[in-house]
């Protein structure tokens, strides 16, 4: 099948973003976020240059009062690191710190290896401060965004172009239709008896028109959750598990992408092979 008008978002590669979570129970206190601030000062300037503190607005709404607005307040910790473009600056990663978790989001892909060893540097600094003696890892996730971009006739985009017909996570009815659909599905993965944890998977899938462009998108979100059955005590064991599992989840990840997508697919995005992206 001709693939010439198929444009995956990163050029040899279609993720648009890849997001880590931690997941924790206790949340942080104002002296962590302050060790947190140190632990950027000294060792994440440099990759993460901008710091700031989100500022959260509350509401005290009581029956038969106007609304009263409370103060804005800091709550948790953003540091960042942009690039430039010709119309301005975009977020290029990213990490998040809330009382009870931590987003970091890579919006500039290269390739898996160069991804997880900066992950991997970043939560080892971050690790030790907010998994205290107080404090366990109850979960974490992995989320990739996948894209693509039909330059032809829309009418001539059919499911048939980008996905294998033979696939477990779309239904049957969407191959040979002209018109937009989308579909969703949870779903949980086996995993071994005494894993100690459960994993639940998210397979979406968005077939849309670019409202500037007017030209046919696909949007392919897969998440993977991994929920830990008892809470993971200990900075050492707890990094042991978020290090080992993220690889799995990784693998999952891949071995959904290859199910759902055309082999002529996975090779234009370089999902196998020399110079992967994935």
């Amino acid at each position: 099948m001709d693939l010439d008008a198929l444009y995956p978002a990163g050029g040899n590669h279609a993720i648009q973003n890849v997001a880590f979570v931690i997941e924790w129970q206790a949340p942080l206190s104002e002296a962590d976020y302050a060790e947190l601030r140190k632990v950027h000062q000294e060792h994440l300037r440099q990759a993460l240059p901008i710091i700031e503190t989100p500022q959260v607005i509350t509401f005290n709404i009581q029956p038969g009062l106007a609304p009263a607005m409370v103060p804005q307040v800091a709550s948790g910790l953003s540091l960042a690191r942009h690039r430039p473009t010709a119309t301005g600056t975009v977020v290029s990663c990213s990490i998040q710190i809330n009382p009870q978790n931590c987003l970091i989001v890579v919006n500039d892909y290269t390739r898996w290896d160069e991804i997880w060893t900066n992950v991997t540097e970043w939560t080892n600094y971050l690790l030790p401060v907010i998994l205290k003696k107080e404090r366990a890892l109850g979960g974490m996730a992995l989320q990739y965004a996948d894209g693509f971009e039909w330059r032809g006739n829309p009418s001539e985009f059919k499911a048939e172009v980008l996905f294998s017909p033979e696939t477990s996570y779309l239904p049957s009815n969407v191959f040979g239709k002209s018109g937009l659909w989308h579909s969703h599905h949870g779903f949980f993965t086996d995993v071994e008896i005494d894993a100690g944890y459960t994993q639940l998977d998210n397979v979406n899938v968005n077939l849309g028109d670019d409202p500037a462009s007017l030209r046919r998108t696909v949007s392919i979100v897969t998440s993977h959750k991994v929920t830990f059955v008892q809470p993971v005590w200990g900075v050492e064991q707890a990094t042991a598990k978020f290090q080992g599992l993220m690889g799995r989840l990784h693998d999952s990840n891949k071995a959904v992408l290859k199910d759902l997508l055309l082999d002529a697919v996975q090779e234009k995005i370089k999902l196998f092979g020399d110079g992967k992206a994935k």
